[in-house]
């Protein structure tokens, strides 16, 4: 049997098939929102995503782009209230659609602006850049390298090099810091954390409610996913956890049983922990 698109949306509603129609046909250039942050090859129309998502989904569904290119349908789910999942084996696909579908607050916004406005007297072209030499080495600036482009390239190299003077993410660390310690009861002394919580500033908001942190990082440059160094601290604890079978699943429906379940689970183990080495030392 052969179901027509008029058929299936009509079962879902009929008023939207004229729209849906016209958003097939749309020829309009790519634009609005995040949309144009990056020209994805083979982008559809955007018109063409929040048809579809309103003809087909309700607000809160989940919406699964499994080859989600630049992010375009991610994009338009968010917008409409709708969870939007993406994947793709590509890691430009991945990156792209995390920069577009990324929220920024009033206060990391005015960061921003803050730092580009400052950041205009540090792009002189004469100024000695920070050359990525790992990323050379890939090739990853091979289409910027020539005589024309060069001064695009040495243009990005200098504001990369005051990337760590951005005051957005590192200023969170403080309130994400205090509510940490708060929950932990100033328990947390250590916390590994990517690049992007690299430099003082991050680390100075850290110590103001004393936790460290360690900056894990690969030595030189990666194609593809490659799993960070320090990975196995938190699938080991994740593990120790599983031989629980409290642990296993989420059969609680109250977060205090669950935390409280974790603390004597983790006493346990440090328990058998201490007992081993107090033996040893006898």
């Amino acid at each position: 049997m052969t179901i027509s698109i008029r058929d299936l949306i009509a079962d879902v509603n009929p008023d939207l098939f004229d729209n849906f129609i016209a958003a097939v046909h749309n020829r309009r250039p790519v634009q609005g929102f995040t949309h144009n942050f990056y020209r994805y090859p083979a982008r559809f129309s955007p018109l063409f995503a929040r048809t579809a998502i309103e003809a087909f989904t309700e607000p809160g569904d989940i919406v699964l782009d499994p080859f989600m290119g630049g992010g375009t349908t991610l994009v338009e789910a968010r917008l409409l209230g709708r969870q939007g999942i993406g994947t793709d084996i590509s890691s430009l696909a991945t990156f792209v659609s995390q920069v577009k579908t990324t929220t920024l607050s009033g206060d990391a916004i005015a960061g921003i602006r803050s730092w580009a406005a400052q950041l205009n007297d540090k792009l002189n072209l004469r100024n000695p850049p920070q050359r990525a030499l790992a990323w050379i080495e890939h090739g990853y600036q091979h289409n910027i390298n020539s005589k024309q482009t060069w001064p695009l390239r040495k243009t990005l190299e200098l504001a990369l090099a005051d990337i760590d003077n951005l005051p957005t993410i590192r200023e969170e660390v403080r309130k994400l810091s205090e509510e940490i310690q708060r929950a932990t009861g100033e328990n947390v002394e250590l916390a590994y954390v990517d690049q992007g919580y690299t430099g003082e500033r991050a680390s100075g908001f850290a110590a103001e409610h004393g936790i460290r942190l360690e900056v894990v990082k690969h030595e030189e440059a990666k194609r593809g996913f490659v799993l960070l160094p320090r990975r196995w601290v938190v699938e080991r604890d994740f593990a120790w956890a599983s031989r629980f079978r409290r642990l296993v699943k989420d059969y609680e429906r109250l977060p205090d049983t669950v935390a409280g379940l974790h603390f004597v689970a983790f006493a346990c183990l440090f328990l058998q922990q201490a007992v081993g080495i107090l033996s040893a030392g006898s």
